[in-house]
């Protein structure tokens, strides 16, 4: 039979049901997203020529980004990154972070960053170059007039991978999450009886006229303060997400149970009595 108890379980279940499908297609529209980090997550790092390089016209649209790059010789370009340290808003000190060297590839060059040791292999991602780093780059005429030599994008040789592991771990837990909310959620949805309160309320006599009882006690409730509605018989707890019902019979008994009163007796020292 459809009692209230039976409606009441089957609304907040199919919340929780609800909010986990939303999150759940969040994630696959966040994954459809970055379906190209992960194509080159899984399939990079590309080895890329010359003629690869010479062939991409928008580095933020190329489909292999993620990239393993050899050259002749790179050419320390003096540019250097530097990282910042401050204390209340007030600069310290600062360190060379990065440096910019030129890699020769043919009769072109492609800016990538690295450390202090230039490299002729290097392997990280493509990106758009940093206007600071143009700037610097191409601030003299000389270097304007062999701009062409130069490729529109840099390379980025910081870790790729790092970011994707992370996310991975997230979506496990969060993956988890879900399934801990949703999957009992759809059994209670699907099968009140399954839920925990109704096990309860079996124990307490007949569900059908217990639950009638708690509908009809909820609609002039003796107190009610959050997301709690006291009543004669019963303590009924209602949220977004979650219905609960607590008797007060079993409230009183387990008051009982552990609560223990006791009475401590003093003696005192004994007076002698003095008859006159």
């Amino acid at each position: 039979m459809d009692t209230w108890i039976y409606r009441m379980i089957k609304e907040k279940s199919i919340r929780r049901i609800t909010v986990c499908a939303v999150i759940a297609v969040c994630i696959a529209l966040l994954l459809f997203v970055q379906k190209r980090y992960i194509q080159n997550f899984i399939n990079g790092p590309y080895d890329l020529s010359a003629a690869d390089l010479d062939l991409i016209r928008d580095v933020s649209q190329t489909p292999r980004y993620f990239a393993r790059i050899s050259g002749s010789k790179a050419i320390d370009t003096g540019i250097q990154k530097f990282a910042v340290h401050t204390r209340n808003g007030v600069e310290t000190d600062r360190s060379v972070s990065a440096k910019y060297y030129g890699l020769v590839i043919g009769e072109k060059f492609l800016i990538y960053e690295g450390d202090y040791t230039p490299l002729t292999t290097v392997e990280g991602a493509l990106a758009e170059m940093p206007a600071e780093v143009s700037n610097h780059l191409f601030s003299s005429r000389e270097m304007l007039e062999i701009r062409s030599q130069f490729y529109p994008f840099y390379l980025e040789t910081q870790p790729f991978r790092s970011i994707g592991y992370f996310a991975i771990v997230v979506l496990v837990c969060l993956g988890g999450f879900l399934a801990y909310i949703g999957i009992p959620a759809w059994r209670y949805w699907r099968n009140p009886a399954l839920h925990p309160l109704m096990k309860r309320i079996s124990r307490w006599g007949n569900p059908i006229l217990i639950a009638s009882a708690a509908e009809r006690q909820s609609s002039s409730p003796r107190f009610t303060g959050s997301s709690w509605t006291l009543t004669k018989d019963f303590l009924i707890k209602s949220t977004w997400f979650t219905f609960d019902i607590l008797q007060f019979s079993d409230l009183l008994w387990a008051y009982k149970t552990v609560t223990k009163h006791s009475t401590n007796f003093t003696s005192q020292p004994a007076r002698p009595i003095v008859y006159a």
